[in-house]
């Protein structure tokens, strides 16, 4: 069932472009753009092919390895996002 309402989203093929710095989070896309702290995120869940920022514990935003340039930048992105979240898992 979620995947069949996921595929009738006009964002399920989006890119997201996410700017993270120690303050504040900024993501974009074709359909509009946000800016939270990281304190709207209160879990972090860490897999071997990216990051999970949960809202809530329903609703999360995928951040992909492979959006990266390099594995030091997601490896930066991490480490900042662990000092900011109050609830980190690695499921590796």
């Amino acid at each position: 069932m979620i995947r069949r309402q996921f595929s009738k989203r006009p964002d399920r093929d989006m890119e997201v472009e996410w700017l993270c710095d120690p303050d504040k989070i900024r993501a974009q896309s074709s359909l509009g753009h946000s800016e939270l702290s990281w304190q709207a995120f209160p879990k972090l869940v860490q897999t071997p092919i990216g990051v999970m920022l949960y809202s809530n514990d329903q609703v999360y935003h995928w951040v992909p390895r492979g959006g990266f340039t390099s594995e030091a930048e997601f490896a930066r992105f991490v480490q900042l996002a662990k000092s900011k979240v109050q609830r980190y898992y690695d499921v590796a």
